[in-house]
């Protein structure tokens, strides 16, 4: 339960970072795509290891399962709008 715990916190502390990130870089502090980017990747890691986990049955549970699509969705929708923030930049003015 310790390891878990520690591993819950290091995952939030990830993601306020990304989203820190991410909103600074909206407001004009540099380009959000890297941060979006960003998020995506962990995002799509965290699918891949927590289904893994469920397949070896070191998880299991509705709640696992439902992680896993949350964060599938989530690492899609990252990428959507990196990839659309990099085809605005490439825009001519």
């Amino acid at each position: 339960a310790k390891r878990v715990s520690f591993l819950a916190r290091m995952m939030a502390v990830r993601d306020v970072v990304i989203g820190a990130g991410t909103a600074a870089a909206g407001r004009g502090a540099g380009r959000p795509a890297g941060w979006l980017l960003a998020g995506a990747v962990a995002d799509a890691t965290d699918a891949v290891v927590i289904a893994g986990a469920l397949r070896a049955g070191r998880a299991r549970g509705p709640v696992a399962a439902s992680v896993v699509g949350i964060a599938a969705a989530a690492a899609a929708v990252g990428a959507i709008g990196a990839l659309g923030s990099l085809s605005r930049l490439r825009r001519p003015s």
